[in-house]
C-alpha cells in the first residue's frame, strides 16, 4: 500500500494521534489528510501537465511532505529539492516548482506560489464527508539528486513500486517499538524523504527541527526514541548536547547513522553524549539499503558498516569484474530489488535485463566470512602516492581523533613533478599546533603502513565541505586547498 493511502487508513484508524511534530507545530493524522486533500484540489485548478515532474522547495517540513503527498495522490511525479538545486532542475527535465521563498523560481518554468490559503479551513470538508479518492492511471515517480563526492547533482528516479518495496525491506530492520523519530537528514534528500514515508506508514510520529538548541527541547519535550541521522548530524548533535548539558535525553533509544561512514570514534562519541545503543546502515540512492547492523556486532571488525541483506545480492570483484574470496578486497557491486524495479526508469532505451544489471557505487572493500561488508573507502578517495595507494578515509579518522581537531578533510595534490601528494584539511580549535596533528600521524599504526609518505601537508581552513548528508566534497576540498596554497594565509 503507498504511503498517501497509510496516512488516510491512520487518519481515520486514530485521527488523534501526532503525524507530525516540530516545535512551532502539531499535526495529527487527521489534519495531515484534511491538508493532503485540501492541496489536491487546489492542484486541479492550476491545470499541470501529469507527463511533467513537479519540483517541491517549501523549508516548512509539514507543508513540504502535504504539498509532496498530495503531488502523488493526483498522480504527479516530484522532486523534493532544496534552493542550491534550483539551477539543475531544467537540465533535469523538470520545468515546474511549487515554492515558497523569494527568489526559487526556474527560468522559463511555470513556477507556483505556495501560501496557507492552500490549507484546510473552516469551510473545507471534514474527511469522514470525503470520497476515497481514486488512484491515478499513471504511477507516478520521485525524483531526487545525488551527488556523491563529486559535487554534481545526478538525477535519480524512484518509482511508487520501489518506495513500497524499500518501506517493505526497512519495516524488517528496524525496531517496531518505537513511537516518535526524530529525521536529521533533509527532506529533499533520498534518505529524509523515504525516513519519513517510513515512520508516517507505520503511523508513528515523524518530528523535525532546525540545527539548533531546538532539537534538544524537542527531543527531551516529546519523549522522542529514536534518531536518524548522517553521522555529521549526530555529531553536530553531541556538540550541541555538550553544550546545553541540562536537558534529559534518557528517552532515545536509539541511534540509526547512515548516508555516509560512520568511524569508530564517531560512533564512541554518540554513544557518550546521546545514546548507547546505534545502529549503522550502508546503502545508496540508486540500490536503497544493502546492509545494517547495531554497532556492537561489528565494533571490532574494522571498516564494518554491516551485515549485507538477504534482499541483496552482493560481490566483491576485481579489476576485471571476477569475483574473488571472502576476506579478499576489491570493488563492492550489488543489485537490491529496489535497484531492478528502478532499474528502466533510469536507464531509458536500455536494452539490458534489469534482474541481471549491478549498480557500481565506486567503493572499495571486502566481505567477511560472516558476512559482514566492510568499506575501505571510494575508488575515487584512493591517494596514488607515486604507485602507493592512500586511503583518504583512513587519514581522516585519524586527524578526527586528534585532540583540538573538530573536522578534517583528506584529498590528493598534484605536486610539480606531476605525483599526488597527501594535503590534508583542518578546522581546528584556538590554539591548535599542526605540529601535534603530525605527530598524531607519525604514531599511528596506519600511518606506519605509509612509511614511503613523508610529511603529510596539513592547512587550516574555515570549513570542510561536505553535502547535505556530510559526505566530503574532495573536488571542491582540493579547489579550497588549492587556493590557500597559491594565496596563503598572512597567519
Amino acid at each position: 500500500m503507498h504511503i498517501d493511502d497509510m496516512i488516510f487508513f491512520w487518519a481515520r484508524a486514530k485521527p488523534h494521534l501526532p503525524a507530525i511534530i516540530q516545535p512551532d507545530t502539531i499535526i495529527t493524522y487527521r489534519g495531515l489528510a484534511e491538508a493532503i486533500d485540501a492541496i489536491s484540489a487546489r492542484l486541479a485548478q492550476l491545470d499541470l501537465d501529469r507527463r511533467e515532474a513537479v519540483a517541491v522547495s517549501i523549508e516548512h517540513p509539514a507543508k513540504h511532505l502535504a504539498v509532496c503527498f498530495a503531488l502523488l495522490r493526483s498522480g504527479y511525479s516530484v522532486t523534493p529539492i532544496y534552493r542550491g538545486l534550483l539551477p539543475h532542475l531544467r537540465t533535469a527535465g523538470v520545468n515546474n516548482i511549487i515554492y515558497e521563498s523569494e527568489g526559487q523560481v526556474i527560468s522559463g518554468g511555470r513556477n507556483i506560489r505556495f501560501d496557507n490559503s492552500w490549507l484546510p479551513t473552516g469551510a473545507t470538508p471534514r474527511l469522514s464527508e470525503t470520497a476515497p479518492r481514486k488512484r491515478p492511471d499513471k504511477s507516478p515517480d520521485l525524483i531526487f539528486f545525488t551527488s556523491g563526492t563529486t559535487g554534481l547533482p545526478k538525477k535519480i528516479v524512484q518509482t511508487e513500486e520501489a518506495l513500497i518495496e524499500r518501506m517493505n525491506i526497512c519495516a524488517l530492520t528496524g525496531d517496531q517499538s518505537y513511537s516518535r523519530v526524530l529525521i536529521l537528514p533533509g527532506l529533499s534528500t533520498n534518505f529524509g524523504f523515504n525516513r519519513a514515508c517510513e515512520v508516517l506508514r507505520e503511523g508513528k510520529t515523524a518530528c523535525f527541527s532546525l540545527p539548533d538548541e531546538g532539537r534538544l527541547v524537542l527531543i527531551s519535550t516529546y519523549g522522542i526514541d529514536r534518531i536518524v541521522a548522517s553521522p555529521q548530524q549526530a555529531l553536530a548533535l553531541c556538540d550541541m548536547r555538550d553544550a546545553n548539558p541540562g536537558y534529559q535525553l534518557d528517552c532515545v533509544k536509539m541511534v540509526r547513522i547512515g548516508g555516509a561512514f560512520a568511524s569508530r570514534n564517531a560512533v564512541k562519541r554518540v554513544q557518550s553524549a546521546i545514546c548507547r545503543n546505534i545502529v549503522t546502515e550502508y546503502g545508496s540512492t540508486e540500490a536503497s539499503l544493502v546492509a545494517v547492523a547495531a554497532h556492537e556486532m561489528i565494533a571490532d571488525i574494522p571498516d564494518a558498516v554491516g551485515f549485507v541483506g538477504p534482499w541483496t545480492e552482493l560481490q566483491i570483484v576485481d579489476d576485471g569484474g571476477r569475483p574473488v574470496p571472502a576476506g579478499t578486497e576489491g570493488w563492492v557491486r550489488y543489485r537490491t530489488p529496489f535497484f531492478i524495479k528502478n532499474f528502466a526508469a533510469n536507464n531509458p532505451g536500455s536494452k539490458a535485463d534489469p534482474a541481471s544489471a549491478w549498480y557500481l557505487p565506486g567503493d572499495i572493500g571486502y566481505v567477511t566470512e560472516n558476512g559482514v561488508l566492510c568499506i575501505r573507502g571510494r575508488g575515487d578517495d584512493v591517494i596514488n602516492c607515486g604507485g602507493l595507494k592512500v586511503s583518504a578515509g583512513s587519514l581522516e579518522e585519524i586527524a578526527l581523533a586528534c585532540p583540538g581537531v573538530k573536522d578534517a578533510g583528506v584529498c590528493g595534490m598534484k605536486s610539480e613533478s606531476g605525483i599526488e601528494e597527501v594535503w590534508i584539511g583542518v578546522v581546528a580549535d584556538e590554539g591548535f599546533q599542526i605540529s601535534d596533528l603530525q605527530r598524531q600521524l607519525e604514531q599511528s599504526r596506519k600511518f606506519d603502513e605509509l612509511l614511503a609518505i613523508v610529511g603529510a601537508e596539513v592547512v587550516p581552513v574555515d570549513a570542510i565541505p561536505r553535502n547535505q548528508l556530510g559526505k566530503i566534497q574532495r573536488r571542491e576540498l582540493r579547489d579550497k586547498l588549492q587556493r590557500l596554497r597559491q594565496c596563503p594565509s598572512p597567519a
